[in-house]
């Protein structure tokens, strides 16, 4: 696959009748390492001035046999500027992107953008601030994920010592280790490429060799630790160099609050809260296509909220767990958030959970898009919910509300609750612990359109009813309420199954 690359000189922000735009001068550089690469599918303009286009990747295991670093990959392409006022937006794609116009959807569709198209190029305005993806044909091919903020205020001062701050300009490090009390800023026009030393062990995934690497920004046993700006982190220098490291890892924290970022390419967690409390992530933007890249992870955490978020990965998005048998992961919410997965699920519980979670709710989440394509052999791989435990915890008292799902293409389920033991024939990650407990699990206003497989899955595969007191309430699935008898909801072993319409 031709990857083109380029360096670029970061310019200032600057102001045309309210309009505040981020710009960057991209000089083509053949560079492959450097993490900034210009879209060759779209031009982006707001009120007449030049939007620099980012070109990116998303995981694609059905349309393409081209490999990047052992992952199966198709074009992604986003853009960000801030505004106030009135946005002109005007898109112009490649020749030959869109074949059928009334294919392109502008998701969130509640929303209702409708882009004009004069053959060459879209145009819509925006009179505030929203994060968009323009599925150029409703495919998900070659999309392009465009943020967009509000004016940003209260900059720290770069001169204040509780200050890290990384200005206009494209930042190499190895590694950051932040303590109580510190801010960690980057300026709209950084690019921070973080790559840290390797601990020594290694990892094989899809042929490729990755060196186990240290966290690239770390907290530990410590307070009121802030990252935020506008900046871009990208893991881009570190995949290429054969490090797999977590981005942001939170170990023993109270009050962090990770807000406005936007972090691309990780190839292991995005952001993982670890044994913490209170904390709060807020307008985050995560993109990626490799496996474990997995979005925001609160785990053994109690008090905490992720909202107003944004995640395109490969892996899980909005997660829980509990990995210890001491843990307890409580207190929990995902709320006002954005997802699209392209190969497992989009919120819920994931795999590991020794301890115990409980009290955990994800409101008020649109599934963009759902497209993860597994074997014929891996039916309940995953699900757009998922709710799935290993390691012998238990799970209860979980709220999903107010969720819609605009399209999926995948033969997983919409929702799967269980604890089976083997996901993949053969992987038994717990052999020798007890079955999982989940229980008191609600699902209120559940709606899904143009789902390929819109069904329900709950598997006690232990036989114990170890899985019980399940609520459906007013679950809609392609225009089908989901209730008892339904063909498309299959129960195994759970108990208590309870339908409110």
């Amino acid at each position: 696959m031709a990857i083109r690359s380029f360096r670029s000189t970061l310019l200032a922000a600057f102001c045309v009748t309210g309009f505040i735009l981020d710009n960057c001068d991209m000089h083509g550089m053949d560079d492959p390492v450097w993490g900034v690469r210009e879209s060759e599918d779209y031009t982006v303009e707001v009120n007449g001035e030049s939007v620099f286009c980012f070109a990116s990747w998303r995981c694609d295991n059905v349309n393409t046999t081209d490999l990047y670093h052992g992952v199966p990959v198709s074009p992604a392409s986003f853009a960000k500027f801030s505004f106030s006022g009135t946005a002109n937006v005007k898109i112009t794609p490649r020749e030959g992107l869109i074949r059928e116009f009334s294919k392109l959807v502008v998701r969130p569709t509640n929303l209702d953008i409708q882009p004009s198209w004069d053959g060459t190029s879209l145009a819509f305005t925006l009179d505030s601030p929203a994060d968009l993806l323009i599925d150029i044909q409703g495919d998900g091919m070659h999309p392009l994920e465009l943020f967009t903020n509000p004016p940003e205020e209260d900059i720290p001062d770069p001169g204040d010592p509780d200050v890290i701050y990384f200005g206009p300009g494209i930042h190499d490090i190895g590694k950051l280790v932040l303590t109580s009390n510190q801010t960690l800023y980057l300026h709209e026009q950084a690019i921070l490429r973080p790559n840290p030393p390797w601990t020594g062990a290694t990892v094989v995934e899809r042929g490729e060799v990755f060196h186990r690497g240290e966290p690239m920004i770390s907290i530990t046993d410590a307070n009121n630790v802030t990252i935020r700006g506008r900046g871009i982190i990208t893991c881009s220098r570190a995949v290429e160099e054969g490090t797999k490291s977590p981005v942001i890892r939170a170990v023993r924290t109270n009050r962090l609050v990770v807000r406005d970022i936007l972090i691309k390419d990780g190839n292991a967690w995005t952001i993982h809260v670890y044994d913490s409390e209170n904390a709060l992530i807020d307008h985050v933007r995560v993109l990626g296509y490799q496996i474990n890249d997995d979005g925001m992870c609160f785990n053994g955490s109690r008090d905490c909220v992720a909202r107003n978020c944004y995640i395109h990965v490969n892996d899980d998005g909005f997660e829980v767990k509990a990995m210890s048998s001491g843990l307890v992961t409580e207190n929990i919410l995902f709320e006002d958030c954005f997802a699209w997965n392209d190969f497992a699920c989009s919120m819920g519980v994931t795999h590991e959970v020794h301890g115990t979670i409980n009290n955990v709710t994800w409101k008020n989440i649109r599934v963009l898009r759902f497209d993860p394509w597994v074997h014929d052999n891996w039916l309940l791989f995953r699900g757009v919910i998922f709710v799935h435990a290993q390691g012998g915890g238990k799970v209860s008292n979980l709220t999903f509300q107010d969720i819609h799902i605009e399209s999926t293409t995948s033969n997983q389920p919409v929702i799967l609750v269980d604890n089976i033991k083997e996901l993949i024939e053969g992987n038994n990650t717990f052999p020798d612990a007890p079955y999982n407990r989940i229980e008191n699990i609600h699902f209120r206003q559940i709606t899904g359109t143009d789902l390929t497989t819109p069904t329900v899955v709950i598997y006690d595969e232990s036989g114990k009813g170890l899985i019980r007191n399940i609520t459906l309430d007013d679950v809609v699935l392609n225009g089908i309420l989901m209730e008892k008898g339904s063909p498309d909801l299959k129960v195994t072993n759970a108990e208590r199954i309870r339908f409110i319409n």
